[in-house]
């Protein structure tokens, strides 16, 4: 079936000619998602402000993506409000609420109805490995502690989720999330921001983590 076939509007872009033709995966969610938008939803598609307001099959219009379509439920929608409010003037599509490949907007489609901690603790109980006592007591979207509190820079985990053992210890996990864009290919020096975690005494890091970070450290150093 051709495309025009599968999207009758007019001057619609259902790929990007300046990134998908880099990415196979990244077109085909593209076109996916403009099928999606078309045949599921039953909404026109919507205005790309980084293409100078080109219409694109994977967009909303700003009315559809501020009503909450690009999220499965009304509570999923009130709870991405509630992290991301929406800018003072709408007239501007905003990739969480717009864009139907955004990885942000699926985090909070997988992770969203989890923040019911009597849902996520039998939930997250079936993961192998996963200890059986603890409870879930804490779930954020788009998270990170205080900086000094950490890497004292802009690092967030997509999705955080704490846990209580018996005892009272608390442990977490700690989530990223891509749909089609793809990790930064900038390399980060191994600097003093994470070296002292790994060399805190009495600290969550397995030794072997450590030696194995030395290990590499010292193999490239010696290569020719």
């Amino acid at each position: 079936m051709s495309k025009s076939l599968k999207f009758p509007e007019i001057n619609c872009r259902h790929f990007s000619p300046s990134v998908d033709r880099k990415s196979l995966f990244s077109g085909r969610m593209r076109f996916h998602q403009s099928w999606y938008r078309h045949h599921r939803l039953e909404m026109p598609p919507g205005p790309n402000p980084a293409a100078k307001g080109a219409i694109y099959g994977n967009l909303l219009t700003l009315e559809d993506g501020y009503q909450g379509e690009n999220f499965l439920t009304p509570e999923i929608f009130q709870q991405a409000q509630r992290r991301f409010p929406f800018p003072r003037k709408r007239q501007k599509s905003v990739r969480l609420y717009h864009n139907l490949l955004g990885s942000q907007t699926m985090c909070f489609n997988l992770f969203g109805p989890l923040i019911d901690q009597e849902i996520a603790t039998p939930l997250l109980r079936l993961l192998p490995g996963f200890p059986q006592a603890v409870i879930v007591t804490r779930i954020k979207i788009e998270y990170a502690p205080q900086k000094e509190d950490h890497l004292n820079d802009l690092t967030s985990f997509d999705a955080f989720i704490e846990y209580q053992y018996p005892d009272g210890n608390l442990g977490f996990i700690g989530i990223e999330t891509k749909l089609s864009e793809p990790f930064s290919q900038k390399k980060y020096s191994f600097n003093k921001r994470y070296n002292r975690w790994m060399t805190k005494g009495n600290w969550w890091w397995k030794p072997e983590s450590w030696l194995r970070r030395q290990t590499k450290i010292s193999g490239a150093a010696s290569s020719p």
